[in-house]
């Protein structure tokens, strides 16, 4: 009998009982900053099946925790995925391999691992790039997909010679690099490189906190419709004390921001609260990838969606990272639980009954299946889930004690905790 359990993190040495439920109330309504749009309308594209399954496979292998994956790249025209890896397949992931029936999978030999370069990536932080001293600003670093290199978009204003600085930025990353120099097309700001669980401000949805002991996800940013205030929209049942929470990130390094307590900030009913995000506030973009992605692979929220049957989200934790192709089965309802009634809540699993979250998910945004636009709709708050067992199909941060995983989920639906708490999207 399957278990329903809330995806918050108890950050113990030995795994206990998770905190028990909240409860809710249903109001469908409009977001009046972001009119709502029906993801798949006329205004994007129709996903086909072949899409969802070479992406269903694609975070399959990126979400795997195999430690020869380099990269993955999906092919939806013709059905087909290009494996990127630095070794032959170890047991498990033949296993994996054989196991995939829809999709095609060419494998290649990759010169470096997804671990190697995302560590190169960290070994060229801000306190390096001063050393330049003469105007070299990164806006972007990500692994190229087929593990030859690092690839960084940047503006330089050295007056050293490209060759020099290119030789000490390979040197401290420790893997290749290479260089997408076009100052008409990067941001007019440097681009801050974070995780989902080493964030920085402002703050991002899809992050990996820490309140009073127990780990869970941010949501949205949102800003109040009266006052105009800002604040990170997360689940309620991430706080279980009556007294003011302090926010930070996993392994309690930086302070992300506050938690209180009063009934103007929380709306258990709907098992919504909102937070005080320290800095510069919260932001409009949500993390998209794995568990272990960077920014580089973030998504800005443009709208709110309709949870309607059948459609497909992501679901998107800060402990286990996106999990896509999740189908909605469950229409917004009203639901009776031990802690009483919670109202709006949608459900969703995956055709192939796989595993669409963890514990530490709670309170991460649900949203809209990905396009090449760099836009997504959001849907919902991830609430709780259905307990299938360990999470041995793939890793996460707060993998000691090993998370609970499930295979069928519920969250919030966005539409219904921004009217029931007056807020709008960024």
């Amino acid at each position: 009998m399957l278990k329903k359990f809330l995806f918050l993190s108890v950050s113990l040495l030995a795994m206990t009982s998770l905190v028990g439920s909240s409860n809710a109330s249903i109001l469908e309504s409009n977001n009046p900053a972001h009119p709502l749009r029906e993801v798949g309308g006329s205004d994007l594209p129709e996903l086909s099946d072949s899409y969802i399954e070479t992406q269903a496979v694609a975070e399959a292998l990126t979400a795997g925790g195999f430690e020869s994956f380099a990269g993955v790249v999906p092919n939806a025209e013709d059905g087909t995925v290009d494996l990127y890896i630095t070794e032959i397949p170890d047991s498990r992931m033949k296993e994996y391999l054989i196991s995939v029936k829809e999709v095609s999978i060419r494998v290649h030999f990759a010169k470096y691992s997804h671990q190697e370069l995302e560590a190169g990536i960290k070994r060229i932080n801000p306190e390096v790039l001063k050393s330049f001293k003469d105007g070299i600003d990164v806006y972007s670093a990500h692994a190229r997909d087929d593990g030859s290199a690092i690839e960084l978009t940047l503006r330089s204003n050295s007056s050293t010679p490209t060759s020099q600085w290119l030789e000490r930025l390979i040197e401290v990353a420790g893997v290749s690099v290479t260089l997408n120099k076009s100052p008409g097309e990067v941001p007019d700001t440097p681009f801050a490189l974070q995780t989902r669980t080493t964030p920085t401000d402002p703050w991002w949805g899809g992050s990996l906190f820490e309140a009073g002991g127990n780990y869970c996800s941010t949501g949205f940013g949102v800003v109040s419709n009266t006052s105009n205030l800002d604040y990170l929209m997360t689940a309620r049942h991430c706080f279980v004390s009556s007294t003011n929470q302090t926010l930070r990130s996993y392994g309690e390094s930086t302070f992300m921001g506050s938690w209180s307590p009063s009934q103007y900030y929380n709306f258990p009913s709907l098992d919504v609260a909102l937070t005080f995000p320290s800095g510069q506030g919260s932001s409009e973009k949500v993390f998209t990838g794995a568990y272990n992605s960077n920014s580089t692979s973030g998504k800005t929220i443009s709208g709110v969606g309709t949870n309607n049957m059948n459609r497909l989200v992501c679901v998107n934790g800060g402990n286990s990272g996106a999990h896509c192709s999740v189908k909605v089965i469950q229409t917004p309802a009203t639901v009776y639980t031990l802690e009483g009634f919670t109202s709006g809540v949608v459900t969703g699993k995956r055709d192939n009954n796989s595993i669409v979250g963890a514990s530490g998910d709670s309170g991460g945004p649900v949203v809209g299946m990905y396009t090449s636009s760099g836009f997504v709709f959001g849907y919902g708050i991830v609430h709780a889930g259905h307990d299938s067992g360990p999470c041995s199909s793939f890793n996460t941060p707060t993998n000691t004690p090993t998370p609970v995983c499930g295979n069928q989920i519920t969250w919030i639906d966005l539409a219904t905790a921004l009217n029931e708490s007056n807020m709008s999207l960024k």
